[in-house]
């Protein structure tokens, strides 16, 4: 090679090098980038750990004692699982703080925001719609126009003829809400064949007789107490319905026998069971004010279906059964209720039906007017209570953030720029912080926590992966740089022996 091809390459080889140097410089700096994000991936990770939430834990009726998320919501309306007593959130001075559409009621009806108003009730014209000045009256018609209170929920309390306001909350205690139709699993069971027996005998258990409109009510129940299971045609062995191990092609069975027996069936129409089952108790639970009791049934309704075999396969209508009412409790709970349907082993799961304290609230056939008069007592009670505090100590609202955020609320009331006010045994209501409440509680946010876990394993395998490829990356250049030494070396000897063997001509 002459010298200036040599030199050309040896200039090629040392710009190539110092390329390759530069970019191993480079990889490593990345690399420490790296190391860094997983530093903090990992230390955040570890602050999530300990992320916690509020928690409501009040056993209302029908609740037994359920978990669910704290929410404004949760707190301010009417439902079983605060027993149909508001727990007021209040700022720092004392006022009420209340959602923007519960601000619009407020305004609508004329009560003032600084408070030191008297509570006034108001009351119906004689032709029983026309109402009389009365902020209470205004209040709960302004809840109504702002979609916080049911229309047919309003139209029952205002044209109720029992008395539906009072001090409570100020002094007076609230109704007893046990007058609601509370059953556990045994007295529902014990209402469901009386209401079997009644169909025939047109009496109540009491002897009383039964109205017209009572007669219907419990003709429509009980013609959907009653089950009439069958297989469809075949051999014994694959097709049959079993009562407590008696096979038959045929059966009639009612609730008490689903839940108290082992009801089986083969080759017959479990998903028209289930379906069964859905407008039996829809009958039972729902009523036209209570949202979420619909929607628990639906939710039942579509886990219970999922469990149902393919056709040919054997199946436990008692199971079946219990996992409907099991998933209804579970939904109105707010899914955090600890009941469970275990798939894999039945037997391991936590089960609605074996908790003889969880009780569920009814519709009663032998009195429905009685009940639409208590549901709208229990709801004109709870609304006074509020209204009365609202009346006596102002309201406000929170500049730039909802009360009914979740996460804001949580955060006020862990650092004290909220706070619970809730009825003592006067019949007043006190303020104080969330942990004296009793019912709120601190628990670990186990939805964080695994979101967190998700979030840092996904950042790892990012990072792990980036890391490898820097690595093999890394390995290339210094190969490639390891190669371009041995040839640096190379045309470096050579171009110092062409130098010497040039000057030695010339000597």
């Amino acid at each position: 090679m002459g010298l200036a091809a040599s030199q050309t390459r040896f200039l090629a080889i040392t710009a190539r090098k110092a390329g390759c140097e530069f970019e191993s410089m480079r990889i490593a700096q990345e690399k420490l980038s790296v190391t860094r994000d997983m530093q903090r991936a990992t230390e955040k990770y570890n602050n999530s750990m300990s992320a916690t939430k509020l928690v409501w834990t009040m056993g209302g009726t029908g609740t037994n004692g359920i978990k669910t998320d704290l929410t404004y919501d949760v707190l301010t309306t009417p439902s079983a699982l605060n027993d149909f007593t508001p727990i007021l959130i209040t700022s720092q001075t004392g006022k009420v703080v209340v959602s923007p559409a519960m601000a619009r009621a407020l305004e609508m009806a004329g009560i003032s925001r600084e408070g030191g108003t008297t509570p006034k009730e108001g009351g119906l014209m004689s032709d029983g719609v026309t109402l009389l000045p009365g902020t209470r009256n205004k209040f709960l018609t302004g809840l109504a126009a702002t979609g916080v209170l049911s229309p047919m929920v309003l139209d029952k309390i205002l044209k109720s003829k029992a008395k539906t306001y009072s001090n409570v909350g100020i002094g007076s205690k609230p109704l007893d809400k046990t007058s609601a139709f509370t059953l556990n699993i045994n007295n529902l069971l014990t209402y469901t064949e009386q209401v079997l027996k009644s169909k025939t005998t047109k009496k109540t258990s009491e002897g009383t007789a039964l109205t017209s409109t009572q007669q219907t009510a419990v003709d429509a129940l009980a013609d959907k107490l009653k089950f009439t299971l069958t297989a469809t045609a075949g051999d014994w062995k694959d097709h049959y319905v079993s009562v407590n191990g008696s096979k038959s092609n045929t059966a009639n069975v009612t609730l008490k026998d689903l839940i108290g027996k082992k009801v089986e069936m083969q080759n017959g129409d479990a998903a028209a069971f289930v379906n069964q089952l859905h407008e039996l108790f829809s009958l039972i639970f729902t009523e036209d004010t209570q949202e979420n009791a619909t929607q628990a049934l639906s939710y039942a309704k579509q886990m219970t279906q999922s469990m149902v075999p393919a056709a040919g396969q054997p199946v436990n209508l008692t199971n079946l059964t219990k996992s409907f009412l099991t998933y209804y409790a579970q939904a109105m709970g707010g899914y955090n209720s600890g009941y469970g349907i275990n798939r894999n082993d039945f037997n391991k799961s936590n089960l609605v039906t074996d908790d003889l304290h969880y009780q569920y609230i009814i519709k009663n056939a032998y009195n429905q007017d009685l009940y639409s008069t208590e549901e709208a007592l229990m709801h004109a009670d709870f609304y006074n209570a509020m209204y009365n505090n609202i009346c006596l100590s102002g309201w406000t609202t929170i500049d730039g953030a909802d009360v009914k955020d979740k996460s804001y609320l949580t955060h006020a009331l862990k650092n004290g720029q909220l706070f619970l006010s809730s009825m003592h045994g006067d019949g007043n209501y006190y303020q104080g912080e969330y942990t004296r409440n009793g019912f709120v509680k601190e628990v670990t946010d186990e939805d964080a926590v695994a979101r967190a876990e998700a979030e840092f394993n996904k950042a790892k395998l990012k990072l792990n992966y980036k890391e490898e490829l820097l690595d093999v990356n890394l390995k290339n250049v210094d190969m490639e740089i390891s190669s371009l030494t041995a040839e640096y070396d190379s045309v470096k000897g050579l171009i110092g022996k062409n130098v010497e063997k040039a000057f030695s001509m010339f000597q």
